[in-house]
């Protein structure tokens, strides 16, 4: 009977001791080292930060559930770079006075496969803060649920201090709030893929910074349901591809820096006029490109460089130089490509400029240039020189080509006055002479197989 008894006590031990262990040992995440090993860390339980601290240089938390922070955030401290593998879950927040994730030191992470939230009612918090260091988002869904804040759904860097943030957006990632990205005093943005849609601002700086910010998009969708892309600081904006579009209001709004664009398409659908920002100044809606060097407090030094493109706007005017009068200033952009789908406008157009009009589009310079060479190989196309002098020395049958401007305009040694077209009619025997795509191949066949047969006899007259 005293052995039964000591062994009913022996398992009701063990069964509490494992249960008390199974305890200790609950996990919402763990940590893998450079090489993607397990690293044992028994302090690692139900606490993030307690990872986000032991994790070592080049490894990788994954997380394993759902991780709700109610009190205090995430706060990353440390200078460690490492992967943070959400591992399709979701970290999210609803503190009243903390965001949910906060990076201040200068460490370089990697966010991917998951989603990062904040679900709570402070106007001035955000799903994440990068204040100092540097984050990348790859396939990661960032969401900012209180429609009424203040502050961007990502903000990088901080007025308060002397660091600066980098964020890296991938393919993938989905950023999604009132406030797209807010960067300010000396941050850095880079966009190569993924999605930003907000109901104000997508991409927006502060006017109050004191140091140069710089913006890069290559690639990526930034759709706004008032103005896409806000510069009232002294920022350098690059745009070399991707879709920026301002539904109800402006593509981009320039107040102080520069903004180079070399590719990718900037619209705008937007009526009538609107207050901007801060300022009480009312700006045209539904233009893709607003310079304000007027209105002040800004550092009214903006430039705009237009080399290819495309644009896209309500407004009969695609880009404006605002002012009171109504004078637009010509220094305030300048362009030598792009596309249009309106009449480009003059005032910003140098003389020697080429614009031509294909169906409902216009092109000018260089970009004009490229559809000329495009449409006269096809021909059956109706192009019109609006301005500019044109030389096309060979056609395609059937393009059509109208000077409605001022320059001389030849065609196959063909010119064309003004308020006349010409279009290419190529005689029967010209087109015959033409090769077919078809044609090509069997002609390239029949020479390969004519070389095999004679380096076949070659080879047989050495082998006797």
């Amino acid at each position: 009977m005293k052995k039964i008894l000591q062994t009913l006590l022996l398992v009701i031990m063990g069964g509490s001791i494992g249960m008390m262990n199974v305890k200790a040992e609950t996990k919402v995440a763990e940590i893998l080292d450079a090489d993607g090993k397990t690293v044992e860390c028994s302090e690692c339980t139900d606490d993030l930060a307690t990872y986000f601290e032991k994790v070592e240089e080049k490894g990788t938390i994954k997380i394993l559930s759902d991780i709700k922070e109610t009190t205090t955030g995430l706060t990353i401290t440390k200078d460690t770079s490492f992967t943070l593998d959400l591992n399709g879950k979701t970290i999210s927040g609803n503190m009243a006075s903390s965001s949910t994730l906060r990076l201040t030191g200068s460490a370089k992470i990697t966010m991917k496969n998951g989603t990062l939230k904040y679900d709570g009612t402070n106007d001035e918090m955000a799903p994440l803060k990068v204040l100092k260091g540097e984050v990348t988002l790859e396939g990661v869904k960032v969401i900012n649920e209180n429609n009424d804040s203040t502050v961007g759904t990502i903000q990088v860097g901080n007025l308060d201090d002397e660091n600066v943030g980098k964020l890296i957006i991938k393919s993938g990632t989905e950023i999604t709030g009132h406030y797209g990205v807010v960067y300010v005093n000396g941050s850095e943005i880079t966009m190569t893929g993924g999605k930003i849609n907000s109901t104000a601002f997508a991409i927006s700086g502060n006017g109050a910074d004191t140091k140069a910010n710089k913006v890069t998009i290559s690639g990526g969708t930034i759709t706004s349901n008032s103005t896409a892309i806000y510069q009232p600081s002294n920022t350098t904006l690059t745009i070399s591809s991707g879709n920026i579009t301002g539904k109800s209001g402006l593509g981009i709004v320039a107040r102080q820096g520069t903004v180079k664009v070399t590719g990718g398409k900037i619209s705008a659908t937007g009526t009538g006029k609107s207050t901007i920002g801060d300022s009480d100044t009312k700006l045209p809606y539904g233009v893709a490109i607003v310079v304000d060097n007027e209105t002040e407090g800004y550092g009214n030094d903006s430039k705009v460089t237009i080399e290819d493109g495309a644009f896209e706007s309500t407004n009969e005017k695609a880009i404006v130089s605002y002012t009171s009068s109504g004078e637009e200033q010509k220094e305030d952009f300048v362009v030598t490509g792009g596309s249009f789908n309106h009449a480009f406008n003059k005032i910003f157009m140098e003389d020697d400029l080429l614009e031509v009009q294909v169906s409902d589009v216009y092109y000018v310079g260089k970009t004009a240039e490229a559809k000329v060479k495009e449409v006269a190989e096809k021909g059956n196309t109706k192009l019109t020189v609006i301005q500019g002098d044109l030389e096309i020395e060979e056609a395609a049958n059937g393009l059509e080509v109208v000077n409605e401007g001022e320059g001389t305009v030849t065609v196959e040694d063909q010119e064309i006055a003004k308020g006349k077209s010409y279009t290419v009619e190529k005689k029967q025997e010209e087109l015959d002479d033409v090769p077919k795509t078809g044609q090509k191949l069997p002609t390239i066949m029949i020479g390969l197989v004519t070389f095999l047969v004679a380096l076949a006899v070659v080879l047989k007259k050495k082998i006797a």
